[in-house]
């Protein structure tokens, strides 16, 4: 555990801490609130509806209900901590997502199971929301973005995990494969948890350190903030609320594409959805390491035109090769985005507001996400094909590239 512990430092200037140790601490606080505690349960529905636990419409509901969670821990992290020192909060949110996998053990009801999903949303919202801004300040500029591909990739990590060892798990049993999980989580829960104590102050309270041989600005908390003004920010949160629309389609209905209407069966779709998430999981390092390089917001319109052509991929060709190519762009550029749009918003709001602006753009961009999932719906009841929403969301992606060109 000692190399997730963080350097002696004074209460105002934040600690200079390795990439690799920084990005540790977010990317495990990821994987347990949103890979296995939040995405964790859709590879267990099948089974919770075998063993008659709920029925099927009960069971989709309660993964609606974690959906309400996760909005209502963007809002209460974005309003009421957004000027609280975080670590408490960070390991209180990660203690109730391993909890939530335990209550969830016992075929109590549907009362219990709902209460317990909310709370593991609230806590997936706690722990995006104000996780990544938090650990963004506290490292150079310069490597801010391999640091957000990091943690973002445990997001992937995650998703991979719960896809391919749930399954092996359910042999178990119900109760076991939830415990399991649950030990799981609160092993890497205690592993981070004095890593943690690197953000005891409130954001407001801490400067970022600056980059090596930079001259320090005479500014109050040792570094000089560039606000770009509201205009940038609303055009990032117009560009962010395009990339949920685009991301939509293949993270809801790809797998249901390749078996049922390109008649591939289900093997094959969830062999593209495993690449799928094997670009979730490399995708935020690549743009990370991008944006580093090249810039930010022009890696984040760079790589949103990209996602849109792996979408719009499926309207050419459905043979295996492009199917492969779409699963693994869409995946990677999807991601990746999530993480340029993280450090675009740090870069363009000053330390006591990025954890409130980060909150604004995860609530942007889960409301989006929700209502084109079911406009998307809609559409597909109407014309029984998905051919439409790829379009739709292509072309929702290049609009967003040119707005997140446009947030300077």
């Amino acid at each position: 555990m000692r190399f997730l512990m963080p350097e002696p430092t004074s209460r105002l200037t934040a600690p200079i801490l390795s990439p690799w140790r920084t990005a540790m601490l977010g990317a495990v606080a990821l994987f347990v609130g949103l890979g296995i505690a939040r995405f964790g349960y859709s590879p267990l529905i099948p089974a919770l509806v075998h063993a008659r636990w709920f029925t099927p419409g009960v069971a989709d509901f309660l993964a609606s209900v974690n959906l309400v969670g996760y909005l209502i821990g963007a809002v209460i992290t974005g309003t009421w901590l957004a000027h609280r020192a975080p670590a408490p909060w960070l390991r209180a949110a990660m203690l109730v997502a391993s909890g939530s996998l335990a209550a969830c053990s016992l075929n109590w009801g549907f009362a219990w199971y709902a209460v317990w999903r909310l709370l593991a949303g609230v806590a997936a919202g706690v722990l995006m929301v104000l996780a990544v801004p938090s650990i963004l300040a506290l490292v150079p500029a310069r490597t801010r973005g391999v640091v957000g591909g990091l943690i973002f990739g445990g997001v992937g990590v995650g998703m991979i995990f719960s896809g391919e060892a749930i399954p092996a798990l359910v042999r178990l049993g119900l109760p076991a494969a939830w415990l399991l999980l649950a030990l799981l989580g609160f092993v890497l829960t205690a592993i981070v948890w004095s890593g943690w104590s690197v953000m005891a102050v409130a954001p407001a309270e801490v400067a970022p350190p600056p980059p090596l041989g930079a001259r320090r600005q005479s500014m109050p908390g040792g570094a000089r903030v560039r606000d770009a003004g509201a205009w940038a920010f609303v055009w990032l949160f117009a560009a962010y609320c395009c990339n949920a629309v685009g991301f939509a389609p293949h993270s809801l209905f790809w797998v249901d594409f390749i078996a049922r209407q390109l008649s591939r069966g289900l093997q094959a779709g969830g062999h593209d959805y495993l690449l799928f998430g094997i670009g979730v999981t490399f995708g935020p390092l690549a743009a990370g390491w991008l944006g580093d390089r090249f810039g930010v917001r022009r890696s984040l319109a760079a790589g949103m035109v990209i996602e849109a052509l792996g979408l719009a991929l499926p309207l050419w060709a459905t043979t295996t090769g492009p199917l492969v190519i779409s699963s693994l762009l869409v995946g990677a550029a999807g991601m990746g985005a999530t993480t340029l749009f993280a450090a675009r918003t740090v870069e363009l709001t000053p330390p006591a507001r990025r954890t409130r602006a980060w909150g604004v753009m995860t609530l942007a961009f889960s409301s989006a996400y929700a209502a084109a999932a079911m406009a998307f719906s809609g559409i597909y009841a109407h014309a029984s094909r998905y051919e439409p929403i790829f379009l739709i969301g292509a072309l929702a992606l290049v609009v967003g590239a040119l707005l997140a060109a446009l947030a300077r």
